[in-house]
């Protein structure tokens, strides 16, 4: 038998970035304790708002299902004697474990043989057992931030106001919080008494149906879902009277959706006069600061128009417009400002103002900053081979990169450092090549941001990104655990990424070093050891970036084991040529031979070869195919033929087996025997040039 369960929590309003993380979090969390207590459930569906979020378990079994209980005894041999018959010890654990010794089994272990008990357990009523673990599922969240609101020490990331706890429409008797939980839930703070007439009152619930229907009727939909395809209709609705097509991102829409309990849309306006700022200007001043999304026209231009959500529904909207609408002119007249101010100087006379900016303490100022990234660009590119006409674009990026950072407008939009930085730079002259760049140098902010689409937009941007790990890493702040205040990891990724995606070489062991020199004449550190620990740090981001795109973790593994972490792009493209012959039945086999060859070899051994010494034709032949493999693979190798080396490799399956059947490479000659490890020595050494594959897994 089962019966529904309804958990709601009531909260004041919550941050619309704070639910979608809490909802999956409460998934996880009743499915896995669920699970643990042995209650059967058929589903788990989470639903928030900004006032509540609420758990259905449409099927939750009654009672905990039945599992029995070894407990282990005594030695048989304690508990028996020599013909079967039980002992006082024996008899006795029975007794106390209350079953009938008769009922005993024995079971084997690692210290010998021994009776044991088996108890079957009932399992609890799922009733009796709820209020202990309703309590313990709200004390577990983690928050992005949290406070604590009354005497009881609780925390929650907004105070908890009410706790509906029902299940097969009786009320689970537990509190949380100072809070005894109910069968009351609360509608819409104003919609609800708009729609009612009357004041609002707690509605009792005994299921999810009368909970969903007398909350609509209190003007909230709580069905996340149903809450978003009702704003995107009414959106484009919306759009269409009004002559445009909407421009938004899915972040947006997000934030609409557990912004609101009942969504209403509404277009507005303001003074085309604005339309003058640069786009992304009055795009962000409606996105990021006001919630509200932007309208083009078929042309792609920006209308004087835009269209909010809002979380109540009057017949006359008309004072709701209006106060929209000077909020957001408040807030162009300031962009307005501020960009008007900004281009009375150019880009570069900027650059000054950077002194009297502090980058960090101990690492100097933005200005310093931009001095070193110049430096760091042109030895980027120099590695790179790029034209003197690129290394001069990337000079005069990283010149300016970071200029517009002093300006009123990026003051007042941070978000828009990059994206203003290109707009006064096009606006002084500068190329497109060094404007595009600009913008450029900040990609990848995120995971999944889009990546630079030039050579010098790609090279300032690991150069700004390598410049803040050396030096962070230098000071010792490099990230601990799960701290990481400086995002130094997804810094390291970014590099990554760029370095992946492009094709260039990457010495990357070479630009740490570069890098850090320039810090040498401000900080104290040790250097040898700050590039260890910084190559360590991009080992285990590639390690991690590699797994989560699919490769096998022992190929990564044997790659990255293969000797210093110097080129991840050139390790990138070993793993990709191994995982594309890992299923391959010889390359198994290979490795296989290989991993009988690192277990004969000592630890150390140094090849010293004798063909005189030679007794079989499978040792000549393995040598002559060494000899003749050896600069062939080397030479693949120089040239990133990866496909083709392990074609190489590959050719030493059939001469390897014949040498382990027809030698015996423990001979009892000691010339002999060091003569043929010698001849294994120096063919493991061809192998380790590709990789180390002793860490490759082969399966049975």
């Amino acid at each position: 038998m089962t019966k529904e369960l309804l958990l709601e929590i009531g909260t004041e309003e919550l941050p619309a970035k704070f639910i979608e993380p809490l909802l999956e979090q409460m998934k996880v969390r009743a499915s896995a304790l669920f699970d643990d207590q042995c209650v059967q459930y058929s589903s788990v569906a989470v639903f928030g708002t900004p006032r509540r979020l609420a758990l259905w378990v449409p099927q939750l079994g009654v009672r905990q299902i039945p599992k029995s209980e070894e407990i282990l005894g005594p030695p048989r041999k304690v508990a028996y004697d020599d013909h079967g018959n039980p002992r006082e010890a024996g008899i006795r654990f029975a007794e106390a474990q209350g079953v009938p010794v008769d009922a005993l089994v024995f079971r084997h272990t690692p210290k010998g043989e021994y009776v044991a008990a088996i108890k079957p357990q009932k399992g609890q009523e799922t009733f009796f057992l709820l209020p202990v673990l309703l309590s313990d599922y709200l004390r577990g969240f983690s928050f992005q931030k949290s406070m604590r609101w009354n005497a009881s020490g609780a925390r929650f990331a907004r105070p908890i106001r009410w706790i509906l706890a029902v299940y097969g429409g009786e009320t689970i008797p537990f509190s949380y919080a100072g809070i005894d939980a109910g069968s009351i839930t609360f509608g819409h703070r104003y919609m609800a008494q708009k729609k009612s007439k009357k004041r609002p009152k707690g509605t009792k619930v005994k299921n999810f149906e009368a909970y969903v229907k007398s909350l609509e009727q209190q003007g909230v939909i709580v069905d996340q879902q149903q809450r978003k395809e009702i704003i995107c209709t009414q959106l484009n609705s919306v759009a269409d009277e009004w002559g445009g097509t909407l421009e938004y991102d899915d972040s947006l829409l997000l934030e609409a959706v557990y912004s609101v309990e009942w969504p209403h849309v509404f277009a507005a306006k303001f003074d085309p006069s604005y339309l003058d700022l640069p786009k992304d200007v009055i795009v962000t001043a409606m996105q990021e600061h006001q919630g509200f999304f932007s309208m083009v026209s078929k042309t792609g231009k920006l209308l004087p128009h835009f269209i909010a959500v809002c979380n109540v529904e009057h017949a006359d909207m008309s004072e709701v417009v209006r106060g929209n609408e000077r909020v957001l002119a408040a807030r162009l007249a300031d962009a307005k400002f501020y960009f008007e101010e900004d281009t009375k100087t150019s880009l570069d006379s900027k650059r000054s103002k950077l002194r009297a900016v502090t980058y960090q303490q101990r690492l100097g100022s933005l200005y310093e900053k931009v001095e070193r990234l110049e430096g760091l660009s042109v030895y980027l590119a120099k590695l790179w081979a790029l034209s003197e006409e690129s290394k001069s674009i990337c000079r005069r990026v990283a010149q300016l990169c970071k200029a517009d950072l002093v300006t009123g407008m990026v003051g007042e939009f941070p978000s828009l450092q990059g994206v203003m930085g290109k707009e006064y730079a096009t606006r002084d002259g500068e190329s497109d090549a060094v404007t595009d760049a600009i913008a450029e140098h900040y990609c990848p902010r995120f995971s999944g941001d889009a990546l630079p689409q030039t050579l010098p937009g790609s090279v300032v941007s690991i150069v700004d990104k390598v410049d803040a790990i050396a030096g962070y890493f230098a000071i010792g702040r490099a990230p601990t655990g799960s701290q990481d205040p400086y995002g130094l990891r997804r810094q390291a990724q970014g590099i990554l990424q760029i370095a992946f995606s492009g094709g260039m070489p990457f010495p990357l062991r070479n630009i740490v070093h570069q890098a850090l020199r320039a810090f040498e004449p401000v900080i104290e550190f040790q250097h040898d050891d700050v590039v260890t620990n910084i190559l360590m740090f991009f080992r285990q981001r590639m390690e991690s970036s590699c797994a989560s795109e699919g490769y096998r973790y022992d190929l990564v593994r044997a790659v990255l084991e293969r000797g210093a972490f110097d080129d991840p792009v050139d390790a990138l493209h070993r793993i990709v040529a191994l995982q594309k012959v890992s299923k391959d039945s010889i390359f198994v086999e290979l490795i296989s031979a290989f991993k009988r060859i690192i277990n004969i070899l000592p630890k150390a051994h140094s090849p010293m070869i004798s063909e005189s010494l030679f007794a079989f034709d499978a040792e000549r032949e393995l040598y002559e195919k060494l000899q003749h493999h050896r600069t062939t693979i080397g030479e693949c190798l120089a040239m990133q033929r990866y496909l083709d080396a392990i074609g190489l490799l590959k050719e030493f399956k059939q001469p390897i087996d014949r040498f382990f059947v027809d030698v015996l490479v423990m001979a009892e000659d000691p010339a002999v025997r060091a003569n043929r490890l010698s001849i294994l020595s120096e063919l493991h050494e061809v192998f380790h040039q590709f990789a180390d594959f002793s860490q490759v897994v082969v399966e049975a």
